[in-house]
């Protein structure tokens, strides 16, 4: 029953995940080099949610939700 924020921060140029994709709740972020980016997911179930790069190149991240 708690919302759910991400704190994210990128930490290198070297990288094609300049955002983060979320599909399964429809988030789209822009990751700006060396700051931290809050993504809030709102209150979550049980579940898997999957996350990628705009590129679809990261496309293997999960996040476990227990």
């Amino acid at each position: 029953g708690i919302p759910v924020v991400l704190k994210i921060s990128r930490t290198t140029e070297m990288t094609c995940a300049t955002e983060i994709i979320l599909p399964k709740h429809t988030i789209n972020s822009n990751l700006p080099l060396n700051q931290t980016v809050e993504i809030k997911i709102g209150t979550l179930k049980k579940d898997e949610i999957r996350f990628g790069c705009g590129m679809n190149m990261m496309e293997s991240g999960q996040i476990h939700v227990q």
